[in-house]
């Protein structure tokens, strides 16, 4: 099953949290199929321990906007790295000399764009294929509603 609406739309205000604060090499994963204790891996680099922590308290502070508290924050107070749990939603922040790093990565934006895009695509399927049975149904019903006017009609009720 594909990240949920809320998991996505947590990680986007996320994503352009830790943006405002010069966070960089952002790359989401969705992860709901391959994890079955969170949706959506959000990653982030900073330049330094400094920014570490103000990448995260604006993370915290534009999710707490939204009524969202972490459930579990992990990390040394020295802000070398940090991870917050929002269930649906793991963010990992870290100096870029003290764990992660996407510089191997030619284009990390395109990359972190294309991920969006394919979670966007997925949820829109999703969607559809929803309206699809939802419409199914809707026939049905009219059917079974015609028939049984065809049936007053004829007496028999």
């Amino acid at each position: 099953m594909p990240a949920t609406h809320q998991a996505i739309a947590l990680t986007r205000l996320a994503a352009e949290a830790a943006a405002s604060k010069k966070g960089g090499d952002l790359v989401a994963f969705d992860v709901s199929e391959q994890l079955g204790i969170t949706d959506v891996f959000l990653i982030v680099t900073a330049t330094n321990e400094r920014q570490v922590g103000a990448v995260v308290d604006a993370v915290e502070e534009r999710l707490l906007g939204q009524a969202t508290k972490p459930l579990r924050r992990e990390g040394g107070r020295e802000n070398r790295w940090v991870l917050l749990d929002y269930g649906d939603v793991l963010i990992q922040t870290a100096a870029a000399d003290k764990g992660i790093t996407f510089s191997t990565v030619a284009h990390p934006q395109q990359v972190q764009r294309l991920i969006f895009q394919k979670m966007d695509e997925r949820r829109r399927r999703q969607e559809e294929r929803a309206l699809g049975q939802r419409q199914r149904e809707l026939i049905e019903g009219l059917k079974m509603y015609d028939e049984m006017l065809e049936e007053r009609n004829a007496g028999r009720i």
